[in-house]
């Protein structure tokens, strides 16, 4: 619900045993052909004073496409965040059309490991604990161009791509050409 359930004593967020949370992402084709995917997820923990692996986090994960179907986990089953970093994807967009995704995560209260949730805990009193999620995608055009895949965007607003090219573009690339 992005609601804080969990705040330091200078009032920040934190990430905390018992939280948990969402991140969104998509992919936008506003093009007029179609594109292929592929997409990877890189994982990277840092703390300082603390050597072990990312499979050790108390980190639990699962992720759902855009049609509500999950990828990793279920609706009952969490994995843990490690999962991400086997993670490819690749499928075709349409043109002017969307995909997202939903990685959800939660840090069970009682992970089976209380002396590594103490030890991040009182890590993170005094310095930055980070784990980072980085996606990395490439995208070309599609064999058909006319492939069709995600969610249509909405074609009246000229920020969601296709053919419609708002007039102060075309008045700058007037004054470009003038110039």
């Amino acid at each position: 619900k992005g609601e804080a359930t969990v705040v330091s004593s200078n009032g920040d967020k934190i990430v905390a045993p018992g939280t948990d949370g969402f991140y969104k992402f998509s992919f936008k084709n506003i093009g007029n052909v179609a594109i292929d995917y592929k997409c990877t997820v890189t994982l990277s923990f840092e703390a300082k004073g603390a050597q072990f692996d990312i499979e050790d986090l108390p980190i639990m994960v699962r992720m759902k496409d855009y049609q509500g179907n999950y990828i990793i986990g279920d609706g009952e089953k969490w994995e843990p965040v490690s999962v991400l970093e086997t993670y490819t994807d690749g499928h075709t967009i349409g043109k002017n059309s969307y995909i997202y995704y939903t990685i959800e995560w939660c840090w069970p209260y009682e992970s089976g490991n209380d002396r590594l949730d103490t030890l991040l805990g009182n890590l993170s009193a005094n310095e930055s604990v980070v784990l980072t999620l980085k996606i990395d995608a490439y995208g070309e055009q599609s064999d058909d161009p006319n492939a069709t895949g995600g969610l249509e965007s909405g074609t009246d607003d000229p920020r969601q791509g296709g053919d419609i090219v708002p007039a102060p573009y075309i008045i700058l690339n007037v004054i470009i050409l003038l110039i």
